[in-house]
């Protein structure tokens, strides 16, 4: 019977290194959170990549003198909202608002049938202006009637192929590093 006999210390060793580099994933994962949370603070300044629809006449109408400021960006609150962390076991990014969701995945929001009172000022020559209701001369009851407001998707947690690629670098990179 032929017999070889192979020396695999080096395998050995080297296996033996990767598993306690795999141990302490945090130093890749904290890249990697880094990596996502460029990734949306890029996708905020470009008004999303690709870019997201533009706004629709009304929704500027409605913003009038907060400014024509980038999409979801009147505020800033979504964009400020914006978090990462990181663990050994995973790289997160996101928000809690509530309202994150619809910008990114789109949908319709409903809004109910209401009734309300709109008060009035009497100035002379320019007529009515509306008022509070302590200065108001008179009110009017108004019936506003329910609908509908399609907003469409706006994803801004999202990489492109550049971020996956960096993503992917970033792995080799660590797992080629010798243990620290």
């Amino acid at each position: 019977m032929l017999k070889i006999k192979v020396d695999i210390q080096p395998v050995q060793t080297f296996l033996k290194a990767m598993g306690g580099k795999l141990q302490n994933r945090r130093p890749f994962l904290r890249e990697v959170k880094d990596i996502m949370q460029s990734a949306v603070e890029e996708n905020f300044e470009q008004e999303g990549r690709p870019k997201w629809q533009p706004l629709k006449p009304a929704t500027i109408k409605a913003r009038g003198n907060k400014g024509d400021g980038k999409i979801l960006q009147v505020s800033g609150q979504l964009a400020r909202s914006i978090v990462g962390r990181y663990d050994n076991d995973e790289a997160l990014v996101g928000t809690n608002l509530r309202y994150a969701r619809i910008h990114q995945m789109g949908g319709t929001v409903k809004h109910e049938a209401r009734t309300g009172v709109v008060t009035y000022f009497r100035r002379a020559g320019n007529g009515r202006q509306f008022s509070s209701e302590k200065r108001a001369h008179f009110g009017m009851k108004v019936n506003h009637p329910s609908y509908n407001v399609k907003i469409p998707a706006r994803p801004f947690l999202m990489l492109t192929d550049k971020e996956k690629s960096a993503i992917l670098k970033a792995a080799q990179t660590y797992l080629k590093e010798p243990n620290a």
